[in-house]
């Protein structure tokens, strides 16, 4: 019973893992995102967010929800905070696609104020459709992007597909865009779709996008905002042109846009932006294959143990590596990805001759049950094959038909 109940605990455990990114670290807080839009379209919300290891989740469905208006209000009900603190608390909230109208004024107040006292956001302009964007304009949370969303639903068109597009970065600025400059991306887009972007007085652009609003153009570089920035009340919000599941998502075209996302984060919760940016992939890549291997390995310690095998001293030694893989994620979050890679690649090392040990353990109980089997099938044959011989060629049971004369009724 007590190996059950450890087994249970670590699946349980890998499940909460799987959802959450990684348990929590008491040196330096993760960041705390709130989630909402299109949380179930696409990878960067339900993949990326959910295994970064630095960002706690939560997922607030609010766009395409089935049930029409009562069924999003319900989802907003169930999902989103329900105290002034547990607003206050996050450190970052992300709108792509958001409709708003399942939001009531109660909650959009609580929103807009934890980002004016601190709190970072970023909305993308798939708001600015036509259905949903007049209820962005009319919602308390668009005035803390720098998106002027007023001035923009006064442009008859503010939404376009181009067949050529370029994205230009202002190099001047930290490194949030320009340390992939030199990365597999692709600047030139084709066949594009994006929206218009006006700037609000006091905003910082980022990148901008050529060949899309040119009667919008302005400043030296003669094109309209892609990304932009401003500080609202303490905190740092962002505005993108496009959705977070076009150029952003788009493995082929941005396989970095994760991690243009998280230099927004880090930019708005004060941490420094990573100086290696391959080091932390490579990490974070170490992290899943990790998340990987101890489900397999739990998942091997299950199917055998239901054959009887003896896998208490694998189940002890999860513990160990456990504290292996828990001083990895410190490390990440405190950023310190050199120190991290060394501890989770130890820790990998570790579970891969667990694993072996685990496999051997699992051979030797199905040796038996092979064994077994082997030995009831061949008795079975054995005796079906005596009886055969007997009834069918022996025939010691049988006795030879006599003929008989047949009995006629006489007649009366």
């Amino acid at each position: 019973m007590a190996t059950r109940g450890l087994l249970a605990c670590l699946i349980v455990g890998i499940w909460a893992t799987s959802l959450a990114g990684f348990p929590q670290c008491t040196a330096r807080d993760r960041i705390k995102a709130l989630l909402t839009g299109r949380v179930s379209e696409g990878s960067l919300i339900q993949a990326y967010f959910l295994a970064e290891p630095s960002v706690v989740p939560i997922i607030v469905p609010s766009r395409d929800v089935p049930g029409g208006l009562a069924g999003l209000r319900r989802m907003v009900r169930l999902y989103f905070p329900r105290t002034n603190e547990g607003v206050a608390e996050q450190d970052f909230f992300i709108f792509d696609g958001t409709d708003m109208s399942g939001f009531d004024s109660r909650q959009q107040a609580q929103m807009r104020s934890a980002m004016m006292n601190g709190s970072g956001g970023l909305n993308s302009r798939s708001i600015i459709s036509a259905e949903f964007f007049p209820l962005w304009v009319a919602s308390l949370v668009q005035e803390a992007f720098p998106n002027d969303a007023p001035a923009v639903a006064n442009v008859q068109h503010h939404h376009r597909t181009v067949p050529t597009a370029r994205i230009v970065l202002d190099e001047k600025l930290p490194p949030v865009l320009t340390m992939f400059l030199d990365k597999p991306v692709q600047w030139i887009l084709v066949d594009y779709s994006c929206g218009l972007v006006l700037p609000r007085p006091g905003s910082t652009i980022w990148s901008w996008i050529k060949g899309v609003y040119p009667e919008y153009s302005i400043g030296m570089q003669q094109a309209t905002p892609h990304l932009i920035s401003w500080t609202y009340g303490k905190g740092l919000t962002w505005t993108c042109h496009d959705r977070l599941v076009n150029w952003w998502q788009d493995t082929v075209a941005n396989p970095f846009g994760l991690d243009m996302v998280l230099n927004m984060m880090f930019m708005s919760v004060g941490w420094d932006l990573p100086e290696d940016i391959d080091q932390l992939l490579t990490v974070r890549h170490a992290l899943m294959e990790y998340r990987t291997r101890m489900i397999f390995l739990v998942a091997t310690i299950e199917f055998a143990e239901l054959f009887g095998a003896n896998m208490q001293p694998v189940e002890r030694a999860l513990t160990v590596i456990g504290e292996s893989k828990n001083e990895a994620v410190r490390r990440y979050i405190e950023q310190d990805y050199v120190t991290s890679a060394e501890e989770i690649f130890r820790a990998i090392e570790k579970i891969e001759k667990l694993n072996d040990e685990a496999m051997k353990r699992k051979e030797r109980a199905m040796v038996w049950v092979f064994v077994v089997q082997w030995l009831v099938v061949g008795s079975t044959a054995m005796i079906c094959g005596f009886l055969l011989w007997t009834l069918m060629v022996r025939r010691r049971l049988y006795r030879e038909v006599e003929t008989t004369r047949p009995y006629l009724r006489r007649r009366a």
